[in-house]
């Protein structure tokens, strides 16, 4: 391993530390609407929630007119990186992964209905369940809300219990090697991203339109902000009621490959198997319209 390649995995290990972030420090949530949720049928883990998947952007660019190195230091400047998107009408927002979003970053999108992901090799518009509002001085998500980094593909699984212990709902999903390359180089297509810019070391090759999510592609960054949201709803179909949820987190980060871009050079790093456990506890209402 070169001294570059010496360097990235230095400082992707900066990044190491699993501890989950919530979205929203506010019990009080905006109102969540979804026809198939709402049934009062059986949800299975595979569709308890789903992942907002944010690729950082170029991290020899700029970010909003700062230098990257700069944006990625100071965490005031990305409270709001990575979130939910807006509420588009009554349900939901939508995610466009060609699109840098004014926060920074590409965001796909991925949850267990079909059709609905971008995540699997298709650069497309995805919708979400969950959102957030980001006109607020402090935002607000419509889901139990918290965001893990991811430099490699994962496995998460997370388990929900009220402040007795009591089993509420049970979420769990897979990023495969596979879709994390489409994540992370995703933004090679988007108009700006910088992707031209970069020098591509031996082991390395430029995006093309034939050779996306191959594992030599180079990237504009190898980060990714992972917003886990889980919906609303006991295993049962039934809406949470207000109370303190307790969230059991299980991460596995899954052996990786990679070409990552690193002061303007894309270079090959190997990442290990690791596994992490969290705990948060998170405060839930409903938000109740007036009615006058």
């Amino acid at each position: 391993m070169d001294i570059k390649a010496i360097i990235l995995v230095s400082a992707l290990a900066a990044f190491a530390l699993d501890t989950p972030i919530p979205g929203d420090d506010n019990p009080l949530k905006p109102s969540f609407k979804d026809e198939w949720l709402s049934q009062g049928k059986p949800i299975p883990p595979n569709k308890a929630g789903e992942l907002i998947l944010t690729a950082y952007p170029n991290s020899s660019g700029d970010v909003n007119g700062l230098p990257y190195a700069q944006w990625i230091e100071n965490y005031s400047l990305q409270k709001l990186f990575g979130l939910p998107p807006e509420a588009l009408g009554e349900n939901g927002g939508t995610a466009d992964p060609l699109v840098q979003t004014k926060e920074g970053g590409y965001v796909f999108v991925k949850n267990g209905f079909s059709d609905e992901s971008s995540v699997n090799g298709k650069i497309k518009v995805a919708p979400t369940r969950c959102t957030s509002d980001k006109s607020e001085a402090k935002p607000r998500i419509n889901c139990l809300n918290f965001s893990l980094l991811a430099k490699q593909p994962f496995q998460i699984a997370v388990t929900v219990y009220d402040q007795y212990g009591n089993f509420i709902t049970q979420y769990r999903e897979t990023i495969s090697e596979k879709e994390f390359r489409n994540i992370v180089q995703g933004p090679n297509y988007a108009k700006g991203s910088g992707t031209e810019s970069i020098v591509h070391s031996d082991d390395c090759i430029a995006p093309t339109s034939t050779n996306y999510g191959a594992p030599n592609v180079s990237t504009i960054n190898g980060l990714v902000k992972v917003n886990v949201n889980i919906y609303p709803f006991n295993a049962d179909g039934r809406s949470f009621g207000n109370g303190v949820y307790i969230l059991k987190i299980a991460k596995v980060d899954l052996p990786y490959e990679g070409c990552i871009n690193s002061e303007g050079t894309a270079i090959k790093t190997t990442l290990p198997f690791m596994r992490n456990h969290s705990e948060l506890k998170m405060g839930w209402m409903r938000e109740v319209t007036k009615h006058f």
